[in-house]
This record gives structure tokens, C-alpha cells and sequence, in this order.
């Protein structure tokens, strides 16, 4: 995982600018999937694996009075939360394999396009059902793994590859490909309980992009 995350050094600036362009044109779909399932998060304690720029942290900030904590393994990418977000103090430089937090310590854990830099997602789960209460709400988004393999240069659905894929405005960025026997895989379904499973299918003929997965721990 840790090479995969160093190229977030050397392109911060150009994915930071790449992303406001972008979402200051487009509906950010995924991130409104997270807002619309989501309960009531006033005075919750919520955990935002991945928090990039603290874009997605402002937007709930903007409406919230959660308690928010937010984890990156990339030094440049918490500054630049640092100088978005009300409660800098709550960013952490951490992965989400291995979590500076106590156990059951949150209501909300929730993430979007962060585990495709995983390689594994064993220790991920482990971590997550060790800081979420039970009963609570783990959310997030993932690429799908049709269009992942469709992008495949040796079309082997069931053969890890790193892909290295156009984002933004000439920002390029290297990821793992995964199949849904990982993502929704005996550990998660030991530990989780599924509410709702989506795929993106807003354009017909197109595949669709990502997944959406909403648990609660049991």
C-alpha cells in the first residue's frame, strides 16, 4: 500500500486543483449517496477514512454538528485539510489498517474511493469492527470491479493488477483491482451486517463505476 500512496505526494497539487474543477462543474453522486444514507449524525462520532484536501469534510461540516475525525497516509494531503476544516486538530497520519483509536469509539465510520489502495481487506474490517460501536453504520464507496476490469490489459477477472488510470485533468493515479468475493467477503459478512448494496448506473451501454455498501456492525 505504501508506494501506492506516495504518488499522492508528487501530484497533490495537480488532483487538489483537478478535483474542485471538476466538482465545481459536476454533482459529486457518490458523496450525495453518503448524505442520503446515512441517519440523523447530530452529535454523533463520526470517522472519515481518507480525508484528501477535506473536501468532503467541509461539505459536512456545513450541515453536521457530528464530531468529526478524519485519518491519510499522506502528509500533503492533511495540510491542505488543515486549512478546510474547523477542527484540524482531529486529523490524524495514520493508515486505517492499524488506527490510533479506542476501541467502540465511533457511531459512523465511512469512506469514499479509499480502498483500492489496499491490497488486502482482511485487516482493513478488523480495524473497523474494532472502532465502530455496534450496531452502527459502516458506509462506503468503491470502484466497481466491472469497470476495473474492463480496464484490465489481460482481461484475468480473478488476477490482481495495478491499474494506472486517467483522473481529472492530467492527473494519472495507480490502483489495486478487486472482485466482490473481496469487497463482500466472509469477513465482512461475519462482522457486518448489509442495509444496502448500489451501483452506479446513471448512463445506459456505460459500466457502471462504483459501488456503494452500507452496513452496521453486528
Amino acid at each position: 500500500m505504501d508506494d501506492l500512496i506516495k504518488q499522492y505526494d508528487i501530484i497533490w497539487e495537480n488532483y487538489i486543483q483537478g478535483q474542485q474543477k471538476y466538482f465545481s462543474e459536476k454533482w459529486d453522486m457518490p458523496l450525495e449517496y453518503i448524505k442520503n444514507n446515512i441517519w440523523d449524525l447530530n452529535w454523533k462520532k463520526i470517522l472519515d477514512l481518507w480525508c484528501w484536501d477535506g473536501h468532503d469534510i467541509a461539505y459536512f461540516e456545513s450541515y453536521l454538528n457530528g464530531d468529526f475525525f478524519w485519518i491519510d497516509s499522506s502528509e500533503f494531503m492533511i495540510n491542505q485539510a488543515k486549512n478546510n476544516i474547523k477542527n484540524p486538530l482531529n486529523l490524524h497520519l495514520w493508515n486505517f489498517e492499524n488506527m490510533p483509536f479506542e476501541n467502540d469509539s465511533f457511531d459512523v465510520v465511512y469512506a469514499k474511493f479509499a480502498f483500492n489502495y489496499l491490497s488486502d481487506f482482511e485487516l482493513l474490517y478488523k480495524e473497523v469492527v474494532r472502532v465502530l460501536k455496534k450496531w452502527w453504520l459502516f458506509l462506503f464507496i468503491h470502484h466497481h470491479p466491472l469497470n476495473d476490469f474492463m480496464k484490465k490489459e489481460q482481461k484475468l477477472y480473478f488476477q490482481k493488477q495495478k491499474l494506472t488510470v486517467w483522473l481529472f485533468s492530467g492527473v494519472n493515479i495507480t490502483y489495486f483491482t478487486h472482485i466482490f468475493s473481496e469487497i463482500i467477503s466472509p469477513a465482512f459478512l461475519k462482522n457486518f451486517n448489509l442495509l444496502d448494496f448500489h451501483e452506479d448506473s446513471r448512463w445506459e451501454n456505460v459500466n457502471p463505476r462504483y459501488i456503494a455498501i452500507k452496513s452496521v456492525k453486528s
